[in-house]
């Protein structure tokens, strides 16, 4: 079969970048002709593809510059790319994929490479990693509370209360990305959407989105997750991820204050570094440790020497690879009891859940483990018997199968018109 792969970036970005680099080895590995189609880009790992990918735009640095030249630049690739519809274009008119599977093609792509692969009657399949499809704000979430004021197409809300970043100028961007969305109106392009949790799945239900599209299908960890040689270290926890205000990781460094006997392994960065590291030396001095952006082998370290990971977002995720790998590896998670965290967390079970944002909560949830070796021993093989559910086989097995169905549909429809 011969199956593209479409998202933004080519390297371990965020989440769904991992996980469309590691769909794309699965199925290679799986003996089908996979491609990739994204945006060209200094971090990128090297692809012969990469002739065909669209230009590195910069919207920091555009947005800085506050021309009437910069703002059209963002314009022209944010709402509608002319430019990535062109060359995705010539891909598939030289290659003639099979199928497609979207990820993330929002801002620097956008839907101008649906058009196209619809034009061409190639059967579209969207993993949906995030809520962008239904807020113009990605998340769902306005300045830490969450909002549904653009449910019903009222897109204008995100710039009349600042939603993108705090900026006008962003939030305006957004919005009219979200009407021009609305009219190409993806939901009668796309044969199915994946959704990685049932959390998301019943918010595109509850935004009048067909459930019937839907495919809910848990997103995996590659089989180089599975577990090692783990050596806990007493006490010692885990956060991997964004410092940003969402991700509550505040939270996380304020509970450790309150439980002296455990450490904070911090493997992240972003726009909060300097203020949390404050709130460390303030709460906790000395038991936090910041490594900052780490790679996969240093991750897979921190995680086997902790006895938990925690997972602390105060927005509701949908389905972290953060859960998903620390399960595969058999490392307990300490989560927010939300979404797609409490869909894979089990509380009692492979992990602890506590109320989001709430720091005496998990301050006790901490204190409940490190106290209790045998809590710690079942919490491991929960997570062990929980990973064994979110392996690559049987998700590119499902995935498989999707593929052929709704190629199989495409080819009747082809025959009966």
């Amino acid at each position: 079969m011969r199956i593209l792969q479409v998202n933004t970036y080519h390297h371990r970005r965020g989440g769904a970048d991992v996980h469309a680099l590691a769909l794309v080895d699965a199925l290679t590995a799986a003996g089908h002709d996979v491609r990739f189609f994204g945006m060209q880009h200094p971090a990128n790992v090297e692809s012969p593809d990469s002739v065909y990918w669209v230009p590195c735009i910069d919207f920091v640095e555009l947005n800085e510059a506050k021309s009437v030249r910069s703002a059209a630049q963002v314009l022209g690739r944010v709402i509608y790319s002319r430019e990535a519809a062109r060359r995705i274009g010539r891909m598939i008119d030289e290659w003639r994929p099979d199928v497609a599977h979207l990820h993330g093609i929002h801002h620097h792509l956008s839907l101008s490479v649906l058009v196209e692969l619809n034009r061409r009657g190639i059967p579209v399949v969207w993993t949906v990693h995030d809520y962008k499809l239904l807020c113009p704000n990605t998340s769902l979430v306005l300045r830490g509370e969450a909002c549904d004021r653009c449910k019903g197409g009222h897109y204008m809300q995100c710039t009349l209360n600042r939603c993108k970043k705090d900026s006008r100028a962003a939030s305006l961007v957004a919005t009219i990305e979200a009407y021009v969305d609305a009219v190409i109106d993806p939901r009668n392009r796309v044969d199915r959407f994946i959704a990685p949790s049932r959390f998301l799945l019943n918010k595109f239900v509850e935004f009048g989105w067909d459930g019937d599209r839907f495919e809910h299908i848990p997103n995996f960890a590659p089989d180089d997750d599975m577990p090692g040689v783990r050596a806990p270290v007493p006490g010692r926890i885990t956060y991997i991820g964004r410092l940003d205000p969402l991700k509550g990781i505040a939270v996380a460094i304020e509970a450790v204050g309150r439980t002296p006997d455990v450490t904070l392994e911090v493997a992240g960065e972003g726009p909060l570094e300097a203020e949390l590291r404050v709130l460390a030396d303030a709460v906790a001095p000395g038991r936090v440790r910041f490594h900052g952006r780490v790679g996969p082998t240093e991750l897979v370290a921190l995680r086997d020497s902790s006895i938990a990971v925690v997972v602390p977002s105060k927005w509701n995720e949908n389905s972290p690879l953060t859960v998903i790998e620390a399960l595969r590896r058999g490392c307990p998670v300490i989560g927010s009891d939300a979404a797609g965290i409490a869909e894979l967390v089990n509380d009692g079970d492979n992990g602890l859940l506590f109320a989001p944002g709430d720091v005496g909560a998990l301050a006790d949830a901490l204190d409940r483990l490190v106290s209790d070796p045998a809590l710690q021993e079942r919490l491991v093989h929960g997570a062990l018997a929980t990973g064994t559910t979110l392996g690559v086989d049987l998700y590119v097995s499902r995935l498989l199968g999707l593929y052929r169905s709704i190629i199989g549909e495409t080819r009747a429809d082809e025959r009966s018109g």
